[in-house]
């Protein structure tokens, strides 16, 4: 079982980690359907990332647009950095999305 969190911004992200999350999601820039609970910097990501795995916790990014044919290169591009920065996983709504990662 996992405790799972959402966070809009690092602050709520370390919140959730102090008070028992063992893994907290939140969306980027591009691709979140998160509109309104705020969305991560890339630079904001790598932070929140380091401060989860520091303490033993995962981090999740939600990638979950229904992309139009002209944004799945940046799709892939956006799922490729956050693997470079060590994201545990990567939540998405169309499964299309899984072949072209």
């Amino acid at each position: 079982m996992e405790l799972l969190a959402p966070a809009g911004d690092l602050n709520k992200l370390k919140w959730a980690a102090a008070y028992g999350a063992d893994a907290v999601y939140f969306g980027t820039e591009f691709g979140s359907l998160r509109n309104f609970a705020g969305n991560f910097s890339l630079d904001d990501a790598e932070t929140g990332l380091s401060h989860l795995h520091s303490l033993g916790k995962k981090g999740y990014v939600t990638l979950n647009i229904y992309p139009w044919s002209d944004e799945y290169s940046q799709m892939i591009s956006s799922a490729q950095a956050l693997d470079e920065i060590g994201v545990d996983a990567i939540i998405v709504a169309d499964f299309a999305v899984l072949t072209e990662l």
